[in-house]
């Protein structure tokens, strides 16, 4: 199906829309900070390593102990509840209620389902 350069125009101008909204600036600074923090870059590095070692060593079939499993939830727990992290989680909520807002309107517009249609694509 080609898209028609109207369309396009009109995507694009929709997505400037969004990108000007409160909520998505709120959003988009709040990524920042917690990319700008070093330490906090790293706590998500290593709870990422962590939990991908461990997926990969249960999977080969190894028994994880229980300190190993409090461990990595320890420092989950710890990133989750960093303040820089609760607001861009705050912030992201706030964004995808917004883009939920968005895609009733268009399917509104469209008189069909505009959600269903886009995940029936994936």
């Amino acid at each position: 199906m080609e898209i028609s350069n109207e369309i396009t125009q009109a995507a694009r101008e929709l997505g400037e829309a969004l990108s000007a909204t409160p909520s998505v600036a709120a959003f988009q600074q709040a990524e920042r900070d917690v990319r700008s923090n070093a330490e906090l870059c790293a706590l998500e590095s290593g709870v990422m390593t962590l939990y991908n070692e461990l997926i990969g060593r249960q999977q080969a079939g190894a028994v994880l102990s229980p300190q190993e499993i409090n461990h990595f939830y320890s420092l989950r727990d710890r990133l989750a509840r960093h303040p820089l992290v609760t607001r861009r989680d705050a912030a992201m909520h706030e964004v995808k209620a917004l883009f939920e807002q968005v895609g009733g309107a268009m399917s509104s517009i469209l008189t069909m389902d505009y959600t269903a249609l886009v995940l029936e694509e994936n």
